[in-house]
């Protein structure tokens, strides 16, 4: 809708306000900057973020640094980082219990999980964490040492190491972050609809009381 007032609407609109003949406002004269850059730009505008997505997605496939740097952005955006990152832990602890329950080996259990995480930051974590028990450390102080897992799933690890009921402790982690991601989404879920529209209607505010504006400002002017 934006595309469409600023490249189609506004140019048969603009001829207009310039011949009212009243000192075109600020925001109006940001406007007119707007839609001739999108009249002359619109090729770009409308392929650069496609090409930008497909040379990212190149770049990830080629290059594991740049793909570990794009999984470390996703775990640290706003609102939607903590989000995924419960949700891969939840699938892992989820797997890892299911797993060891089975009667499958910690280390085998662990590097089964890791390619469940879907993230190289988190997967990298598991190798390291992996790499540490085989070394002889503790499973609860091998996985503190990434610095990647919350503290919950340390406890948790270790609650299982003392009890010796390990698959019942990844399972109660399990629960814990499918239920923590549950409830996000319905704090998330009611907030955006108002976001956004507040965000749109601002946006079609400023452009509506940019053309507009010297329209009134024209006609108030006229003296009968």
């Amino acid at each position: 809708v934006v595309s469409f007032l600023l490249m189609v609407l506004l140019p048969q609109l603009l001829p207009f306000i310039k011949s009212v003949g009243t000192e075109i406002p600020t925001h109006t004269k940001v406007l007119m900057v707007a839609s001739d850059f999108f009249i002359d730009y619109w090729y770009l505008i409308f392929t650069i973020p496609v090409g930008l997505f497909y040379l990212l997605k190149a770049l990830i496939k080629r290059y594991p640094k740049v793909e570990y740097a794009v999984d470390s952005f996703k775990l640290k955006l706003w609102l939607f980082g903590p989000l995924m990152l419960k949700i891969r832990l939840a699938r892992f602890a989820n797997y890892f219990a299911m797993m060891y329950a089975s009667g499958s080996s910690v280390l085998n259990a662990l590097q089964i999980s890791e390619n469940m995480m879907d993230n190289k930051v988190l997967e990298q974590s598991v190798r390291n964490a992996r790499q540490k028990i085989s070394d002889g450390m503790q499973m609860s102080e091998s996985f503190e040492s990434t610095g990647v897992f919350p503290s919950m799933i340390v406890r948790m690890l270790k609650v299982g190491e003392d009890t010796g009921a390990m698959d019942d402790a990844l399972l109660n982690v399990s629960y814990f972050y499918n239920r923590e991601v549950r409830e996000y989404i319905d704090k998330i879920e009611p907030a955006m609809m108002p976001l956004l529209t507040v965000i749109l209607g601002g946006l079609m505010m400023w452009i509506m009381s940019a053309v507009l504006g010297p329209v009134y400002d024209a006609v108030s002017n006229v003296k009968i």
